[in-house]
């Protein structure tokens, strides 16, 4: 009997033991998960999450014909005569044409203190185009990754006015217009015209990109092609 119940109290100290020593464990894994988990949420959320699945739809999809905003805005009607095409912006908006020929479509300069815009540029290219447009795509990956901490976030194909048109959606991290560090989120989206390349970028930093989108889905959604000329 004295046996028996000495084996039982082992048993028993046995089991206590156990029991605290899973209980010391999980705790410290806790413990190491919150720290760990924390500090890794830090680095990463950003670069990380930028594009969730639902988001990414709303970066380039044709759900809707009309813009679709978070807050309402008044749109007013754009026409380009030199690259040939008609879109929706945001009434407050303007658009710049740089020396390069690129299409600037941002907000008044005093909204545009965090540097943020939609990029519209229209390229002669030589040879075949379903090639040179391959080979563009490629090239704006590369030039994203070799930017600091660059990364491809999606790549895939959409329809643009009624063109097929594969498009990124990147991150890297720039300086802003304060001369601040911070991580950009880059969408680009390209297509053939003829013996040209359409090319359309929205670049910003991730809470201005995540706020703004809406309104480069909004030119994506609306925009209509007219005859080039030659």
């Amino acid at each position: 009997m004295l046996s028996k119940i000495g084996n039982q109290g082992l048993a028993g100290n046995s089991e206590v033991k156990l029991l605290l020593g899973l209980k010391f464990q999980f705790w410290v894994c806790l413990v190491f998960l919150l720290c760990f988990g924390l500090e890794a949420a830090a680095e990463t959320k950003p670069d990380q999450g930028l594009i969730s699945p639902d988001k990414e739809a709303v970066v380039l999809s044709r759900a809707s014909s009309e813009p679709a905003p978070t807050k309402k805005v008044d749109y007013s009607f754009f026409k380009s005569s030199e690259m040939a095409f008609t879109c929706l912006m945001p009434e407050n908006w303007q658009t710049r044409k740089m020396g390069n020929g690129d299409l600037l479509i941002l907000p008044e300069a005093s909204e545009n203190g965090l540097k943020f815009s939609i990029k519209i540029r229209l390229q002669k290219i030589k040879g075949q185009g379903r090639p040179a447009l391959k080979r563009k795509i490629e090239d704006s990956g590369k030039q994203f990754l070799r930017a600091p901490k660059g990364q491809i976030l999606k790549e895939n194909k959409t329809m643009i006015a009624g063109k097929e048109a594969p498009y990124l959606v990147a991150a890297y991290r720039a300086l802003d217009k304060q001369g601040q560090t911070r991580v950009f989120a880059h969408a680009l989206v390209a297509f053939l015209r003829q013996d040209r390349i359409m090319q359309i970028d929205y670049f910003a930093p991730y809470r201005v990109y995540q706020e703004k989108l809406p309104y480069f889905q909004g030119v994506l959604d609306s925009l209509r092609l007219l005859p080039l000329k030659p």
